[in-house]
């Protein structure tokens, strides 16, 4: 049995319900035999399996001291004692992935078009609100992806990849076209 599946469902089962611990588990690639066999053990209804045996697992009561390897650690532990890494669900089977990054790619500029063209229309010259935000959205999607990382995974890099593909890219192509053009202007052999 994967550790890292007893860990996820011992973090998180007071936060969410199992339905959805177990849905998530299935998004990152986990059987639901996996899943329910881990259910089992965090509910004290199964011991895990003997190391090497997969298909036994010890008689009820405590599991021994030899479940928890030759030096005594133990499992979703690696030797130093650090807790393994969780299972990360997968994003391209993400709804919550796909609907945050969607949304923004197509909505975000929509909705800059929308101001773009009220403040022109009705402030005359004025830009002051797209700017607010252009700057605000991108600093709420950094924001919301640091604060999401640990609670909603697929939000989050939803978040960090609509900001990579709104602001960072075509920021990133600017500048490239403006070091394209200095250096066709500066080494082109234009005559003054």
């Amino acid at each position: 049995m994967d550790e890292r599946l007893l860990q996820y469902i011992q973090q998180y089962r007071g936060v969410y319900t199992r339905e959805a611990i177990s849905r998530q588990l299935g998004e990152a690639g986990f059987s639901g035999e996996q899943i329910e066999t881990a259910w089992q053990v965090v509910e004290g209804a199964a011991h895990p399996p003997i190391p090497g045996n997969p298909a036994a697992s010890y008689p009820a009561g405590p599991a021994p001291a030899s479940y928890y390897g030759a030096g005594g650690y133990q499992p979703g532990y690696d030797l130093y004692g650090r807790p393994l890494p969780l299972p990360r669900p997968r994003l391209r089977t993400s709804r919550a992935f796909w609907i945050t990054f969607l949304g923004l790619v197509i909505g975000y500029p929509i909705l800059l078009g929308l101001f773009y063209w009220l403040e022109s229309s009705l402030i005359k010259g004025s830009i002051i609100l797209s700017n607010l935000l252009i700057w605000g959205g991108a600093i709420g999607m950094v924001i919301g992806a640091i604060t999401l990382k640990n609670r909603n995974y697929p939000v989050a890099m939803g978040l960090l990849y609509a900001l990579v593909v709104l602001v960072v890219i075509p920021i990133t192509l600017a500048f490239i076209a403006l070091v394209v053009i200095f250096g066709i202007c500066l080494f082109g052999g234009f005559k003054y």
